[in-house]
């Protein structure tokens, strides 16, 4: 059974919640909650909305079902909002109520943050008196309903705006690579106030099957074995630390029928490991939070073109494009223009910023890209991230990709430092599967991996590589190059 979201993302629980009442919607903690059951609180959640008389609502919640059940409320009577995040720092979330004008919060704890807060909790909400609003929704302020930060690397995250056309499009496009059956689990380990933890879990009760939520950390092998999970959801980091804590041969998670890895590039030698530790049913693909998912590569695909992110989903369309925005033939690099229904509907009171995401129809992200003679897709890095050194240009994922190919590099990043004559200097940062050994050890190693980029790369090869413990990453686990550049440049002059 497949049931595909409506333009409004609270009609699927609805719908559900008549014609399969008893099914399970959400498991959370020892509790199953039927479709039946969370209609009746997203309603309660909708009338609590409808009397504060609020134009745009602030939520920040640590119980991730209570979270749900009032963005689902809000989506019924479309109710523009911004999910605030508990464990971020307090001045991030004042920035975000100011920049979104929330002059209303809603959440499971005190916060002065700022606007007028509402205290609530899943027992009072279910003791409410006051009748669950079903009634049709009205149309929300310039069609926007979903605020959201976006996951760039570099600089001041801007803020995302969704209207409910977007996401229902959005997750369509998800479901018709990665189908979820009616009453299948699906486990994020992504939390759902980041948008893609949001959007899958939609996505998921879009499609009739029960969300697997838990407030406390536990481990993901837990959850399949207890609850029998059949989709799992996570980024790189979180992959990595489970595979660390193997201890037997061949994949953990035999049952699963997708796991999904993303936020920041799969190594080809992390991407065998997962196959074979995890799951043969991985799947990776490039996207961002603008957009959602453009291009997906499942287990065949990722075998038959190593280092790809495989081919655009269905109703995506993918050109890499030169300095005049026409098409580039296959194997050369150019900027990444994406094409489809649900993109996002632009920057919050930003015009040049929305103005310059888009040309002639295309979104352009700011990425590198080639394809294949058959149309896979070969992510290159940042548009930003180019260098260019003797009039060679040199893209980050090519130095990157050959250090993460050799024996004992877990992670690679490159990015240009800029010496005295102006001249950008392509270095890396690498982390390693295992760090331990004496400082003369660690320098003999980062000798080696030099040797090879200089034999592999020739003039593309970096000038210097520097093994560090950990990547700075943002919180949705990409790699913050600016700060790496930093923490290498102190490096540098000690």
């Amino acid at each position: 059974m497949h049931t595909s979201p409506a333009a409004n993302l609270a009609d699927p629980v609805l719908a559900l919640a008549g014609r399969q009442p008893s099914a399970a919607a959400v498991i959370t903690g020892e509790a199953t909650v039927s479709f039946a059951h969370l209609n009746n609180l997203v309603g309660k959640a909708a009338a609590r909305l409808r009397q504060s008389n609020g134009e745009t609502f602030g939520f920040r919640f640590k119980d991730q079902f209570l979270h749900l059940v009032f963005v689902l409320g809000a989506f019924r009577c479309s109710a523009p909002h911004v999910s605030l995040f508990a464990n971020w720092p307090d001045s991030m979330g004042v920035d975000l109520v100011a920049q979104t004008g929330a002059g209303i919060l809603f959440g499971d704890e005190a916060w002065t943050g700022g606007g007028e807060m509402h205290v609530v909790s899943l027992a009072a909400l279910e003791g409410d008196a006051v009748p669950a609003d079903e009634t049709l929704p009205q149309s929300a302020r310039d069609g926007r309903l979903l605020y959201v930060l976006g996951s760039g690397t570099t600089g001041k995250p801007r803020i995302i705006c969704y209207d409910a056309t977007n996401l229902a499009a959005m997750i369509a496009r998800d479901l018709s690579v990665r189908p979820i059956g009616f009453q299948e689990r699906y486990y994020s380990l992504v939390r759902f106030e980041y948008f893609t933890g949001k959007r899958r879990t939609l996505g998921c009760l879009a499609a009739g099957g029960t969300v697997i939520f838990t407030e406390f950390p536990v481990p993901a092998t837990a959850i399949y074995d207890q609850l029998g999970a059949d989709h799992l959801s996570m980024v790189v980091g979180q992959a990595e630390a489970i595979l660390d804590k193997l201890d037997g041969d061949g994949p953990r998670f035999p049952k699963l029928k997708s796991l999904v890895v993303g936020s920041s590039p799969v190594s080809e030698t992390l991407r065998q490991r997962l196959r074979d530790g995890l799951s043969p049913n991985l799947f990776i693909g490039y996207g961002t939070n603008e957009f959602g998912e453009a291009t997906f590569a499942g287990g065949e695909t990722q075998m038959a073109h190593p280092g790809s992110l495989g081919f655009p989903a269905p109703g995506v369309e993918l050109k890499i494009a030169g300095p005049d925005g026409t098409a580039l033939p296959a194997g050369t690099t150019g900027e990444i223009h994406l094409r489809a229904e649900g993109m996002f509907s632009g920057y919050l009171n930003d015009p040049e910023a929305t103005n310059a995401a888009f040309a002639d129809g295309w979104y352009r992200p700011g990425d590198l890209g080639a394809l294949s003679e058959d149309g896979a897709l070969v992510f290159q890095g940042r548009v930003d991230d180019l260098m260019i050194r003797y009039g060679t240009n040199i893209y980050p994922r090519e130095i990157e990709q050959t250090l993460e190919a050799i024996e004992g590099v877990r992670h690679a990043a490159a990015f240009p430092l800029t010496s005295k004559n102006e001249w950008q200097i392509p270095v890396a940062a690498v982390t390693l599967v295992d760090g331990s050994g004496t400082q003369a050890d660690l320098d003999h190693f980062c000798n080696e991996l030099t040797g090879i980029c200089d034999e592999r790369l020739g003039p593309k090869a970096p000038a210097h590589i520097w093994i560090i413990k950990h990547m700075p990453r943002n919180e949705a686990g990409k790699i913050r190059k600016n700060d790496l550049a930093a923490l290498v440049a102190k490096e540098m002059n000690r």
